[in-house]
């Protein structure tokens, strides 16, 4: 009978938050902030290690946050609908305010009224549809989602809403998105 080699995994400061982390970053939360982004900061190869034991990847994204990534998994429905909703908020905040960049992390944040259907373009509001968000109800419950996820803080008593650091990550999901758009296109003129 052979013997399997036990690894041991080590800690390089306290462990006070573990359930929390470990519980919040499998329900696709982002640690971005408090006691459990400083933990996970310093303790990031104990966590590392813990979650590669269940084939996911802990990911410390470059503007200090962290999430979990699934890579054997495919991209879910709540996923794609998020990245939709933050297209179309991007292309909206980018034609109301003139600015192809718009600055998505100001302090007095976004009136939620800007993503009501009926202030959409027709274009946008159809992406929308087409990802079954065709109600104010439906979008109010993605924006819930996103809140959860850590993405944005909500008022609700003001009806607005801020973009926390994790939604960056949105950003580049969006521009990948377009960008492999183009070379599907680029792709199929040559052909």
């Amino acid at each position: 009978m052979e013997l399997k080699e036990i690894e041991t995994i080590e800690s390089q400061g306290e462990i006070n938050h573990s359930k929390d982390i470990i519980f919040d970053l499998l329900k696709g939360r982002h640690i971005f902030q408090g006691s459990e982004f400083s933990e996970l900061k310093q303790n990031h190869a104990f966590y590392e290690k813990i979650f590669a034991l269940m084939d996911l990847e802990l990911i410390c994204h470059q503007r200090e946050f962290y999430y979990l990534l699934n890579n054997s998994a495919s991209t879910g429905k709540n996923s794609t609908s998020i990245a939709l909703i933050f297209f179309v908020l991007m292309r909206t905040l980018s034609i109301v305010e003139n600015n192809p960049r718009p600055n998505l992390f100001r302090s007095i944040g976004f009136e939620e009224s800007i993503l009501r259907l009926d202030n959409l373009a027709p274009n946008d509001r159809g992406i929308l549809e087409e990802s079954g968000i065709t109600s104010w109800a439906d979008l109010d419950r993605k924006l819930g989602l996103m809140d959860r996820l850590g993405f944005i803080n909500r008022f609700p008593d003001e009806e607005r809403f801020v973009f926390n650091t994790p939604a960056y990550r949105l950003i580049e999901l969006c521009e990948s998105y377009i960008y492999n758009e183009t070379l599907e296109v680029e792709g199929g003129e040559e052909e």
